[in-house]
């Protein structure tokens, strides 16, 4: 059974992977409602643009391509919004093609380092919202790689305190139903108990992203 100080640390990461996950999935939905686009159409639009995120220096397949090079986003998130990323227009461009990249359209499996990157990349224009999601995104990668899981009281406070209140502005920028919603849910985790069989589903996570954490860190 987790202490005090584990469960506060715990507490804080199921906030922001289940309610800071939800509130960019949905911001994402709602900025491409905002356009008459589906996710659909947003996928096979930017297949190619999105390819470039994960090649570095690379070349892609394209001849004299003018897409900027970019880096960061791992190569395993390819998968998460595309079938046939193994597939290839030729051989020397092996997982540098995006020629049969078929959409996944599925947003509701898409994470936080996915979701953000896309938003700050195509969607977002206002500052605040921009210092939002870069925000969320600092205290995502400060929670899932410390050595040990755990936060006294002091700091559960404080970063409680944050994480809220930059998940709730994120909600309160889509729809009015779904900022109601972010709301209620985000003040019961704060002040209700949590099982322990949560709590240690919710370490599992956490254990699970640092190992793909350090295996991104050294292959991506």
């Amino acid at each position: 059974m987790a202490d005090k100080f584990e469960e506060n640390f715990l507490r804080t990461f199921l906030l922001v992977m289940k309610f800071g996950t939800m509130v960019l999935q949905q911001q994402i939905v709602f900025e491409l409602y905002q356009k008459w686009q589906t996710v659909l159409d947003f996928l096979k639009e930017k297949k190619h643009d999105i390819l470039h995120l994960t090649l570095g220096k690379h070349n892609c397949c394209v001849s004299n391509c003018q897409t900027k090079r970019s880096s960061g986003l791992p190569k395993r998130l390819l998968s998460v919004m595309y079938q046939n990323v193994n597939r290839s227009c030729a051989t020397r461009f092996a997982y540098h093609c995006s020629c049969y990249f078929t959409p996944k359209t599925d947003v509701s499996t898409w994470d936080i380092t996915l979701t953000s990157r896309l938003l700050l990349e195509y969607f977002v224009k206002d500052p605040s919202l921009k210092q939002d999601i870069e925000n969320l995104r600092a205290h995502r990668n400060c929670l899932c790689h410390p050595e040990k899981p755990g936060m006294d009281e002091k700091e559960f406070g404080k970063i409680w305190g944050e994480v809220s209140c930059t998940i709730k502005d994120i909600a309160r920028k889509c729809e009015q139903w779904f900022s109601y919603y972010i709301e209620k849910e985000v003040d019961f985790l704060e002040c209700n108990p949590i099982s322990s069989t949560e709590l240690d589903r919710t370490k599992d996570v956490w254990m699970k992203i640092n190992v793909r954490h350090s295996f991104d860190f050294r292959y991506s």
